[in-house]
This record gives structure tokens, C-alpha cells and sequence, in this order.
């Protein structure tokens, strides 16, 4: 893969040296992504997209510096992030390069378990995010609410129905359903009253880099919600290792109920990966709708 010129000349220009090398590795589901090394020694991380939406990469190295601020789990540090300015050049987001561990074991789990239980004690007055941003391709809406039932139900749930019903996939019944489940959906997240915590908002298996220096959290989705939301998308698509749900219950034990709220709360990406990939994801959000 060769990183495009209009992004090799930028990332010149940022490390002050001539690039040598260029590695393909993940860039998530929609973009693409290099470490680049230069002659100097010096590396970077760059992940880049033709077709992505104005602000996307702004908007990502803004959730990843709020993640790195509270220093409680490792955060690539963003060096630049490029708007695109033409449609043959790509914009882009180029941060530290993270060193891969060798292998992961049951402690770095656990680490992660207590690192993410540490974030979620960093909070805030409202639920919502100073800015709107992304999960995937799809646009994540983040107003300020003063209810999490309220802030769930309209800028995740209602505002993947949506774009839902745009796409095809959710009929008119199905939607009905959702508004009608509205009052109820929002009186079972919030009988436990919780607060703001600041969320990854993306927090599956692919997520997670295990980095040399201990787990690291990347492709986030930022906002300021109930913690259980981030505990439950780690259970909706593979669960992660027990020792991390173990050491996270015991630096921040969940709520009674979580079990049944989790249901809700994966609702939310099951559509969205509805929204992305069509097929099998739309049963399921259809069925889990019905179900809750």
C-alpha cells in the first residue's frame, strides 16, 4: 500500500524526514491505515478516507484527547488531522504509532477492566457531548440532555430509526413500535438514576489496542452517558475475557438491573450496524425491538 502523496508530503513536513517505509495495517471498518516510518527513525500512525464526511477525523481526535486527558488507560496522542481539500485527496488523522505487546494476558485484561472503570468515575453535569461525531460511517448525535432515558432514546435509538427508514430496513410498523415503546424505554434506563460518565462509545474487542504500554482505547465515539452503555456494547458482539469484567465490578460494581437495561442499550448497535451492513443485523435489531 502506498500511503497517497498529498499525505506522504504532509507527514514529511510534520516529522522533518524522508519516509522509508509505509506498513499496511487496520483502519477500522471505512478508512484506511499505514504505520509510517521515516529515515530518521520516527513513526506515526496514519489512517485516511475519500468519502469521508466533513469533521469526521476533527471529531475523533477530539473524543480521543477528552479519553487521553483523564490518563486512565493509554490514548495515541493525535499529532495532525487533515480536512480533505479535493476529491482526489483523502482527509486524514496521523497520531502516535502504538508498539503491539507480544501477547496479552489474564493482567492486562484485568488493567483494562480497572482503567475503563476509572474513566467512567471522570464525569460530567449532562448527558450528551460538546459535539456531534461518529460511530462508523453513521452520524452520533450528542445535544445535551438532562435524562438518560431522554438522551438514549432521541439521539441514539430515534435517530438510528431514522436513518433506518431512509435505508429500507425498518418498516412503518416497526417504527410505530419504537415510538410506542418510548415512555417505557426511558423509565427502565433511568430508575436507577444514573450519571454522566465519559464513554468510549465504541468499546468492542476491535477497539482495544494491547500496546506495549498496556491496553490502549482507539476509534472511540465520545459522549457523556450511563457507564453501562460501554459494558453492554462489550458483550453484544463476542464478550471480552472474565478478568476484565471482574476487575472492573470491583473498582465499580454495575447497578441491579444492568442485565435487563443491556438489552436496551445494544439495541442501539444493532441498528447501527443495520445502518452499515444491512442483512443479518436487521433481524436482529427488529427482533430485539420487539423483545425489550
Amino acid at each position: 500500500m502506498m500511503l497517497p502523496q498529498y499525505l506522504a508530503q504532509h507527514v514529511e513536513q510534520l516529522l522533518g524526514s524522508y519516509l522509508s517505509k509505509t506498513e499496511p495495517c487496520q483502519g477500522g471498518c471505512i478508512s484506511q491505515a499505514a504505520v509510517v516510518s521515516c529515515a530518521d527513525g520516527s513513526k506515526c500512525f496514519v489512517k485516511w478516507n475519500f468519502d469521508s464526511s466533513p469533521g469526521m477525523f476533527t471529531a475523533e481526535a477530539r473524543g480521543l484527547h477528552e479519553l487521553g486527558r483523564v490518563g486512565a488507560l493509554k490514548v495515541p496522542e493525535v499529532m495532525s488531522v487533515v480536512e480533505r481539500a479535493g476529491a482526489d485527496e483523502p482527509a486524514a488523522i496521523i497520531m502516535e504509532a502504538l508498539t503491539p505487546a507480544v501477547e496479552r494476558t489474564s493482567t492486562d485484561s484485568a488493567a483494562l477492566g480497572r482503567g475503563l472503570a476509572k474513566l467512567h468515575r471522570h464525569q460530567a453535569e449532562n448527558f450528551g457531548f460538546e459535539s456531534a461525531n461518529h460511530i462508523g460511517e453513521l452520524p452520533q448525535y450528542n445535544d445535551f440532555a438532562e435524562s438518560w432515558g431522554e438522551f438514549f432514546y432521541k439521539y441514539r435509538l430515534q435517530s438510528q430509526a431514522e436513518i433506518a427508514t431512509t435505508r429500507g430496513w425498518l418498516d412503518e410498523s416497526s417504527a410505530d413500535l419504537l415510538k410506542s415503546k418510548r415512555e417505557s424505554i426511558m423509565t427502565a434506563l433511568n430508575e436507577h438514576s444514573p450519571t454522566p460518565s465519559l464513554l468510549h462509545g465504541d468499546l468492542w474487542s476491535g477497539n482495544v489496542f494491547w500496546s506495549t504500554d498496556g491496553p490502549a482505547l482507539i476509534d472511540p465515539a465520545v459522549y457523556y452517558g450511563c457507564r453501562e452503555a460501554d459494558i453492554g456494547m462489550t458483550q453484544c458482539f463476542g464478550r471480552f475475557d472474565q478478568e476484565f469484567y471482574i476487575a472492573y465490578n470491583e473498582e465499580f460494581p454495575l447497578s441491579e438491573g444492568f442485565a435487563q437495561r443491556i438489552e436496551i442499550l445494544n439495541l442501539y448497535h444493532l441498528m447501527t450496524h443495520a445502518n452499515m451492513f444491512g442483512g443479518g443485523y436487521a433481524s436482529s435489531a427488529k427482533q430485539r425491538l420487539k423483545e425489550i
